[in-house]
């Protein structure tokens, strides 16, 4: 196994392994009993592992959540969001097109308005301009001078052809030129105006405009002037178009208006979904960082994407980062002595077999379980802040040697893993130095001093091994060198 995988970026951080603590000075608060603290120290390795049991239980895998799908789409709340933005943009054109319809159609109903005004004022001005005498009846046709209106449409077609508005010249309320045509293409003349109201206003000598006037069954948009023979009212010219062609203007401007704003809705809605993916995903990012702290994976990063971030999302990634090592301390780390607890050294133990399963003649891993003698004796005879002290001061010197070459695990209590990559000649030369720096500890209190040994288990990682097979081979191992008088190693 390659040493780089073993340097400090992969360790969790440790506590201070020399503190004040470990200069203080208390007093004895017990007798030593060494007798009990010797029975103590040669449990059965059953035993021993249920009291690690009972110091830091072992991990329970919780079940996974089944998932539908891991795309981005399968995001509920890229969904949420993108239902959240979009909803109201949609309602926003909704709205915006009756508003535009209603606007536009007042505003050609307007202009319309002026523009049969000023087309039937000038026919009128036109007309009288050019026929001073007026119209005249005779023998059942209408004349102005020699002209046959009911035969000759040529003025009214000049005013249609320069305007595109119908043109009628009334005699009385009668029609004796138009524009306006039958169904079978023929002019329709000799007809009668059908409006009262708007004759009655004519000969009073007023115009008169009306928007859904019926002319042979079609609704137009019209504008009357009266025609004088002196001050008498003979006649009328009526400037129209027909309902049917202002809706058909209408709604291809309406339609125009849907085109454009069906385009700009498009493009809004892109750049909403990508924002509203880019949060999602950050988002995502963010929880997804916190979950694989929590699974155990030290490795994972926050992505740059999110640290980039000038928003408070990018405030939230940073946090998460400084949670996250925090989370890591709280979940990896021993609490008293700084290195891994069990949990993080089951994970790690893990990781490193899988790796030499996949690629056995490439790592040599090797694990020992060592244990500190009449640690008991330790706690009731200098009291438990001693023992701390001796726990703080033993994992320093396991993660002095290890860093290198493994790291220690505090595995329960006085016990230790240590998880050391190399064959079992180069495991045996670092724990030999480990046990030898152990015994040259000397602990001072007010009374005197007292010093620590430490009796160790090892063996190295045989094809088809489980963790737990593993470690209680090495565990056997210890439980024979308590048997056989402590302050040793016992191998394989």
């Amino acid at each position: 196994m390659d040493n780089k995988e073993f340097t400090e970026e992969n360790e969790i951080k440790e506590q201070s392994a020399v503190t004040d603590m470990d200069r203080m000075v208390v007093k004895i608060n017990a007798n030593p009993n060494p007798k009990q603290a010797d029975e103590a120290d040669k449990r059965s390795p059953a035993a021993r592992a249920e009291k690690r049991r009972d110091v830091n239980p072992p991990i329970i895998e919780e079940e996974e959540e089944e998932t539908v799908g891991s795309g981005i789409f399968n995001n509920r709340l890229f969904q949420s969001m993108s239902i959240m933005f979009t909803i109201p943009v949609i309602l926003v054109v909704i709205i915006l097109l009756v508003i535009a319809r209603k606007s536009i159609s007042d505003a050609v109903e307007s202009e319309l308005y002026q523009n049969l005004k000023s087309t039937s004022r000038e026919a009128q001005d036109l007309f009288e301009a050019l026929y001073p005498d007026g119209i005249r009846q005779e023998a059942g046709n209408y004349y102005i001078g020699e002209v046959n209106l009911s035969e000759n449409t040529e003025f009214v077609d000049k005013i249609k052809a320069n305007t595109g508005n119908d043109i009628t010249i009334f005699y009385g309320d009668t029609r004796v030129s138009t524009t306006l045509l039958n169904d079978d293409g023929s002019r329709f003349v000799g007809t009668r105006l059908n409006n009262d109201e708007v004759y009655n206003q004519i000969l009073a000598g007023k115009e008169n405009y009306i928007s859904d006037m019926d002319i042979n069954s079609q609704s137009y948009y019209g504008y009357y002037v009266p025609l004088f023979d002196g001050d008498n009212v003979v006649g009328m010219i009526f400037s129209g178009v027909s309902n049917a062609a202002i809706k058909n203007a209408v709604n291809s401007m309406i339609t125009k208006i849907v085109v454009t704003e069906i385009i700009i809705v498009a493009v809004v809605l892109v750049i909403i979904l990508i924002y509203a993916r880019s949060l999602a995903e950050s988002i995502r990012d963010i929880e997804k960082y916190i979950e694989e702290i929590e699974l155990g994976a030290k490795e994972h990063k926050m992505p740059k994407k999110v640290l980039a971030r000038k928003d408070e999302l990018g405030d939230m990634g940073r946090h998460a980062i400084k949670i996250g090592h925090n989370m890591r301390n709280l979940i990896f780390n021993d609490a008293l002595t700084g290195i891994y607890n069990r949990r993080a050294g089951w994970i790690e133990l893990g990781k490193y077999m899988d790796r030499i399963k996949t690629a056995p003649e490439d790592y040599d891993l090797t694990v020992a379980i060592g244990d500190l003698d009449l640690f008991k004796h330790v706690n009731d005879t200098y009291g438990h802040d001693y023992g701390d002290i001796v726990l703080r001061k033993a994992a320093s010197i396991f993660k002095e040697r290890l860093k290198d070459n493994g790291f220690p695990v505090r595995w329960g209590g006085e016990e230790f893993l240590m998880i050391i990559n190399g064959d079992m000649t180069e495991a045996l030369n670092i724990l030999n130095g480990i046990l030898d720096e152990l015994r040259g500890v000397v602990f001072e209190y007010p009374d005197g001093q007292f010093g620590i040994t430490m009796t160790m288990g090892v063996t190295a990682y045989r094809s088809g091994d489980t963790i737990d097979g593993f470690i209680n081979r090495a565990d056997q191992l210890l439980y024979k060198g308590k048997e056989s008088g402590r302050n040793c190693i016992v191998q394989e």
